[in-house]
């Protein structure tokens, strides 16, 4: 390949992420992760082969240093590391180049096998998506990895959840992915409801507390009517330039029963206008109230208690504390919880 005809040599030295004197770092266009970083020679040659003994020891070296940023950036759980050798290997770019692929727990069903399939569904960027709809079922497939996935997407700068009831529980599950997302800039709007009386306190006390540490990224509503049900499941992710979405459509509220261990069934697919219609508009419904201490399920007493315990637990900067058990960071340690 023509030093000119490689897309790597196009990318600026100033959004190079490391470099030494024979190879850069850049961030991948098509990420199947969030991190998804590629390790290249200055050199254009097409194979790891070609390369010489110092540009390998370069190239191995700059593999540790994008390891090191990545971990301080996004603690990844574990990371794929490799290159493809020729066509029938899958190469696309002539260009040698190193994937260092960060990984999550919850990225995919089962990560055994690790290299031998990566992330299915994801490895041929060219191909045109051929399933619009996916279900998911609580049982070969649980929707709280879907939306760990999601949450930890770059793409995705909005994150719109509707569902019935609110648990603690639920928010445990992606407690520590969420926090990723607002990390990285993204506005979450939560709307729920004092339906039944059945959306749990401390759940709601943990996003008052969300909303009071990031005012601008995080809002709730509860939707306040008597003399009507509501029982909409929907998670919306969307990306502010309509580039991309991901939605998740079906029986499942926020708890652990609902996202991690019930059967419950979801309907996944990629298309979010029509429903982010709809969601926006139940959002702007006047029965759909800001959540404060008095519209939190009618029990604000409660509320306080449950609010009161979480300022008691540690906190980091200014913002809650990050778990380092339960799946992936994703536990928020508030607690057990029945649904």
């Amino acid at each position: 390949m023509p030093d000119g005809d490689s897309p790597f040599l196009a990318v600026p030295a100033s959004e190079w992420l490391a470099s030494n004197r024979s190879a850069f770092v850049i961030a991948d266009r098509f990420p199947v992760s969030p991190g998804h970083a590629l390790v290249v020679p200055r050199r254009v040659i097409a194979t790891w082969w070609e390369a010489s003994e110092q540009e390998r020891t370069d190239l191995l070296a700059l593999v540790d240093v994008i390891k090191r940023q990545l971990d301080a950036e996004l603690r990844p759980d574990g990371y794929n590391v490799g290159f493809n050798d020729g066509a029938a290997a899958g190469q696309t770019v002539g260009h040698l180049h190193l994937h260092v692929i960060p990984r999550y727990r919850g990225d995919m069903l089962d990560p055994r096998g690790g290299v031998r399939h990566v992330i299915p569904g994801k490895g041929n960027y060219l191909r045109p998506a051929t399933e619009p709809y996916a279900l998911v079922d609580g049982q070969d497939r649980l929707l709280r990895d879907d939306l760990l996935r999601c949450l930890r997407d770059p793409r995705f700068d909005r994150v719109d959840l509707l569902v019935s009831f609110v648990m603690k529980s639920g928010l445990e599950q992606i407690h520590g992915a969420l926090l990723d997302a607002l990390d990285r800039g993204a506005k979450v709007r939560v709307l729920t409801t004092d339906y039944l009386t059945v959306t749990d306190a401390d759940a709601l006390a943990r996003l008052l507390d969300l909303a009071e540490e990031r005012p601008d990224a995080v809002t709730t509503r509860v939707f306040h009517d008597p003399a009507t049900s509501f029982h909409p499941k929907a998670y919306l992710f969307s990306s502010a330039d309509g580039s991309a979405a991901a939605t998740f459509v079906g029986s499942n509220n926020l708890s652990a029963s609902g996202i991690a261990g019930g059967i419950e069934w979801a309907i996944g697919a990629n298309q979010a206008a029509p429903l982010l219609t709809a969601f926006e508009r139940l959002w702007s419904d006047p029965r759909s109230q800001p959540l404060t201490h008095e519209t939190a399920c009618g029990l604000p007493s409660a509320l306080a208690a449950g609010r009161a315990h979480r300022r008691g637990g540690a906190r980091a900067g200014g913002h809650a504390a990050r778990p380092s058990t339960g799946p992936a960071r994703d536990a928020s340690g508030l607690g057990a919880d029945t649904d």
